[in-house]
């Protein structure tokens, strides 16, 4: 059994870091095809007030808008005092095709990335995207 995180999850990098502002940062949907679950973690910078809610909906179809996603299928949210902190939201075994991830922002908030990890994939190992420039592994020799 592969024991190795790197071989059973893809990491993406939804978004860049986003300047202080109240619009919502809405990366492309993620074709979930081939996976078991999705986890998404938005790193917020300084928060102004609070309100930002990371929102996960599902889709059939990779097209339109987020507001064309089905309802919500996982959401977190912070409070004023949360600089610097991360909101994290889960779907596991989602019943449609794509996620749209969101995160609104409500509050004048930096946001400094949202991360994607893919995990349970159908096919091991896993190979990294394109927005993974490098990876290392190391093992103890218990563990070989």
């Amino acid at each position: 059994m592969d024991r190795s995180i790197l071989n059973n999850c893809e990491i993406r990098r939804l978004s860049n870091a986003v300047a202080d502002g109240t619009s919502a940062v809405e990366p492309a949907a993620i074709d979930m095809q081939g996976w078991g679950g999705i986890c998404v973690i938005a790193a917020l910078g300084t928060v102004t007030a609070g309100g930002q809610v990371l929102t996960l909906k599902q889709s059939d179809d990779s097209g339109g808008t987020p507001d064309d996603f089905d309802a919500i299928v996982a959401t977190a949210a912070n409070a004023a005092a949360d600089d610097n902190k991360l909101l994290i939201a889960e779907v596991y075994h989602p019943t449609k095709r794509y996620i749209q991830v969101s995160l609104g922002r409500t509050g004048s908030t930096v946001v400094d990335g949202i991360i994607a990890v893919l995990f349970r994939p159908h096919v091991v190992p896993v190979t990294q995207g394109s927005t993974v420039a490098q990876i290392a592994t190391a093992a103890s020799p218990d563990e070989v």
